[in-house]
Parts: C-alpha cells; structure tokens; sequence
C-alpha cells in the first residue's frame, strides 16, 4: 500500500546512476594514462579525486 503512496517521480536514493559510472569511468581513464606517461593527461590526481568523491 505504501510503495503506491510514492509518485513515481521520486527515485531511490540507492538507484544505480550510470552518469556517476561514466564520470568513475573517465577519472579511472585520466589515471591510468597519466601512469603510462601520455602528455596530454596530466590529470592523475585530479582523476584520483574524483573517483574518491564521486564513491
């Protein structure tokens, strides 16, 4: 009875969310590239960061 209460506009908190997979995604691609010494990737710390806040 609750779970017809709920409008279907409201999402779970717990839902998965593929646009914070993708941004994982590419902080995981910034610091692998900048370990294999690709130039133009200077971000692998800043890909570190963003894995961690976005987890």
């Amino acid at each position: 009875m609750l779970s017809r209460a709920r409008s279907s506009a409201q999402t779970d908190p717990m839902e998965f969310r593929k646009d914070i997979n993708g941004l994982r995604a590419v902080a995981v691609a910034a610091v692998v590239l900048f370990h294999y010494g690709v130039a133009q990737a200077g971000g692998g710390f800043v890909g570190v960061d963003v894995f961690f806040v976005s987890s």
